[in-house]
């Protein structure tokens, strides 16, 4: 007799008790603040085939390994192709701090924003298109 497995319970098992994630990130780039303590990670997320790649960015702290979660200050993608992404998938983006509370990001025009935080922790965040 042949087993049977029973996948539908055993993916919303997955999904609703333990909490799987589908999604990865691949680091593109880090910019350290000026005093050291903090730093931008510019990064690729992407959640699977039902979804597109995303260009995201996070503030951390130095020491701290980037989680397994969407960006904390900016979450863009290319707009149905309508932005060049890299062979990556991830557009042209640009990280400049200005001083150790403030930091500076430049975007596509045509990106689609999904996020675009003000401030994170005390840091003032501007953002510019290109």
């Amino acid at each position: 007799m042949k087993r049977r497995v029973l996948w539908f319970p055993l993916i919303a098992g997955c999904l609703l008790s333990f909490g799987c994630d589908f999604c990865g990130s691949r680091i593109v780039r880090e910019v350290p603040s000026p005093n050291g303590s903090k730093r931008a990670v510019l990064f690729e997320r992407d959640c699977g085939a039902t979804t597109s790649f995303s260009t995201q960015v996070s503030i951390i702290s130095v020491g701290k390994k980037l989680s397994n979660e969407n960006g904390n200050i900016f979450i863009a993608d290319a707009n149905h192709d309508s932005v060049p992404v890299d062979s990556q998938g991830v557009m042209a983006v640009d990280i400049a701090w200005k001083n150790n509370q403030e930091v500076e990001i430049t975007y596509p025009t045509r990106a689609r924003i999904f996020l675009r935080a003000p401030d994170y922790q005390g840091i003032r965040i501007g953002y510019k298109t290109n």
